[in-house]
């Protein structure tokens, strides 16, 4: 074979493997930057879940905080048990169906025109204008 066969030859090979390294890099690069992509975004999400996580631990402790309180248990011995303190009266009103069953002659008394202050005062003390 010639010279020139051999030179072009040995051209056109060096040219299919640098097309061939060029693709193969291209190909590594492109997973590399959608792998990367997927991970940036993926710790996104987990940064916004860590910080709703927070948000909800820090209630939680206001939560406990406030369980263990002893206006809470105080308040909870109120309600539930109908306890009181020592020298306090505990007073049971009745469902509002029973008050309205027992409360069925109250006529609502009707509403006076008010008097402006300074009448009133008069009306206190006699006085008349």
């Amino acid at each position: 074979m010639s010279r020139y066969v051999i030179s072009d030859l040995r051209e056109k090979v060096v040219t299919i493997v640098s097309i061939f390294v060029l693709a193969v890099s291209l190909k590594t690069f492109w997973d590399n930057f959608l792998r990367f992509k997927e991970a940036s975004s993926s710790v996104e999400e987990k940064e916004r879940i860590v910080e709703s996580l927070k948000v909800e631990n820090e209630s939680i402790k206001k939560r406990i905080e406030e369980l263990g309180s002893d206006l809470y248990i105080e308040r909870r011995l109120r309600d539930s048990l109908g306890m009181a303190k020592e020298g306090e009266v505990v007073v049971i009103l009745p469902d509002d169906e029973e008050l309205e069953k027992l409360v069925t002659d109250f006529e609502p008394r009707k509403v006076q025109e008010e008097k402006p202050v300074w009448q009133r005062w008069f009306d206190v003390f006699n006085l008349y204008y």
